[in-house]
């Protein structure tokens, strides 16, 4: 099967994206694909769950974009591959090199604590997206991408959630995120992160200015841990999400944290504002400018019909002094010839004013369309950003009401002891009175 695709697929020029997870064709059907690849002017390439191995990792590797080959992929998802640290050395090293190449998912293969990570992120110039969930990836390998990232000016969104980097890994996370000034993005769910580690973040938090969403789900984030986010997140204006499902944290510092980000979504939303504004004032200057243009156009062209009234004039002047005067019909023929080289300079200059006029539509035509475009992709940001507040602001209500109904019946369970024990109580008198009266009787 493979042989027939990449007969198919030879000098390819139309197709642009190509999809062929989960058919296990091992190593020996991507060195066979691999040949046309070359060739190919596909951008997607998703070969997730094919059983690649290491030696499939090698033979990929040496096709990945470089000064000797012409695959241009932008996107690849190498996925579930049963690659070892061996096979990922060799992927890294690709991707070390690769100009081309914006977004690779590597998720569930077994990299380890390999130092290509840090190499990787170091040298690569064009990556924007890397996952690497799944990877069995611990503090020695997060020490390497830290180092990496430090130094990476490209990577926006990085996954390594699923990977058991611990507190010492996500000290060394927290500790490039005061360095890096590009990535935006970041997943550390589930990587067995405690109170030490999330403190450690907290500390990179502080004075990192890029990092917009923040996923520590599923760790053992606990209140010691909220308190210091509490406290370190006080000086970060640009963080707009966290996600802190599934941690042990109390509620009151969940809470205190969800001010914090509602608090920077509304400074982002006060930054877009004088945007919004200068983008208008510098329409209404256009707008003035073209104005200002017309009214010149409309007095030259009053101009230009005065003009050719005393052209008219003079034609029938010219008329009548041919018939009465010889020399002064030659003046006023030279006069005409001068007032004929003024029309035609006037007209010159009229064509550059007109010329210039389109030009000057034009470029407004451009700039409008260029502002439209970005108060679009703002307006669509800023619902995003409502949404995600109103689904936040659901799931603290639903916590409050959840917690409200627990309180009632604590309080309910309360007068029940406090019934049965009144009851006890009443029940232990009659039996001392019964005890006493029949020690009377004894005695």
């Amino acid at each position: 099967g493979i042989f027939f695709l990449g007969l198919g697929l030879e000098n390819n020029s139309t197709l642009m994206g190509l999809d062929i997870s989960n058919n296990d064709i091992g190593a020996m059907g991507i060195e066979t694909l691999s040949k046309v690849l070359v060739t190919c002017a596909i951008r997607s390439l998703n070969l997730s769950r094919n059983k690649l191995g290491d030696q499939g990792a090698e033979h990929l590797s040496k096709i990945f974009p470089n000064k000797m080959t012409t695959l241009q992929v932008s996107k690849l998802d190498l996925s579930v591959n049963e690659m070892t640290p061996s096979g990922a050395n060799k992927i890294l090293e690709g991707l070390r090199k690769n100009t081309y190449m914006e977004e690779v998912i590597l998720d569930k293969n077994n990299f380890g604590d390999i130092t290509s990570l840090a190499y990787c992120l170091k040298d690569n110039i064009i990556l924007q997206s890397l996952s690497l969930q799944s990877c069995n990836i611990g503090p020695i390998g997060a020490l390497h991408i830290s180092d990496g990232l430090r130094k990476n000016g490209t990577l926006s969104t990085l996954s390594l959630a699923s990977n058991p980097i611990e507190d010492d890994g996500a000290t060394e996370i927290g500790e490039s995120l005061s360095a890096n000034k590009k990535l935006i993005t970041l997943d550390l769910s589930s990587c067995k992160i405690g109170d030490i580690g999330g403190k450690q973040l907290g500390l990179g938090l502080r004075s990192n200015i890029s990092l917009k969403n923040l996923s520590l789900k599923d760790n053992s984030l606990g209140m010691d841990a909220g308190q210091d986010l509490c406290e370190l997140l006080v000086p970060n204006k640009t963080l707009q999400k966290l996600q802190l499902e599934m941690n042990p944290m109390p509620f009151r510092y969940t809470k205190e944290l969800v001010k914090l980000i509602d608090r920077n979504l509304t400074l982002f939303k006060r930054e877009l504002l004088p945007q919004y504004q200068q983008t208008i004032d510098h329409l209404q200057a256009d707008e003035g400018k073209l104005e200002k243009t017309q009214t010149q156009i409309s007095k030259f062209l009053e101009k230009t019909e005065l003009v050719e009234k005393h052209l008219d004039m003079a034609n029938r002047k010219r008329e009548e002094v041919r018939e009465v005067e010889g020399e002064k019909y030659k003046a006023l023929e030279k006069e005409f010839t001068r007032i004929m080289e003024r029309q035609g300079y006037l007209h010159e200059k009229s064509q550059k004013v007109n010329e210039k006029i389109a030009q000057t539509q034009m470029n407004t035509d451009y700039e409008m369309k260029t502002y439209e475009h970005k108060i679009e992709i703002i307006t669509q940001e800023s619902n995003r950003i409502m949404k995600d507040i109103t689904i936040k602001q659901e799931e603290i209500l639903k916590r409050k009401s959840h917690y409200q109904q627990e309180i009632e019946r604590l309080k309910k369970t309360l007068q029940e002891a406090l019934q049965k024990k009144s009851i006890a109580d009443t029940t232990l008198r009659a039996f001392k009175q019964q005890v006493d009266h029949r020690r009377a009787r004894l005695e």
